[in-house]
């Protein structure tokens, strides 16, 4: 019950991510922080964390749901990609330091 709640806060937070970030980037982010990715603005990213991280999050909340076989395997899948997720984001945007110190 629980791996199925976090599954379905990740789907949630995705589609919320997918939401806010969209194509102009969320509110205060600026284009600078993509220097030196390969993204030119924040619309490709928005679309990765939608249909990847969110998709197979989804995946896995559903087989969870109807208790498949599958679940486990889903599960790992979903969780690895949130995992490169959050890895890509910290090697590939730079976002300075604002605590002033």
């Amino acid at each position: 019950m629980l791996l199925l709640i976090f599954t379905g806060f990740c789907v949630v937070s995705a589609i919320a991510g997918f939401v806010y970030l969209g194509p102009r980037g969320a509110p205060g982010w600026r284009l600078d922080f993509l220097e030196g990715s390969p993204f030119e603005s924040y619309l490709w990213p928005a679309i990765i964390l939608f249909v990847v991280v969110g998709g197979t999050q989804l995946l896995a909340f559903v087989h969870l749901l109807l208790r498949r076989a599958s679940a486990a395997f889903w599960t790992a899948v979903a969780g690895f990609a949130l995992v490169i997720w959050i890895i890509a984001e910290q090697l590939l945007f730079h976002v300075p330091d604002i605590s002033g110190g």
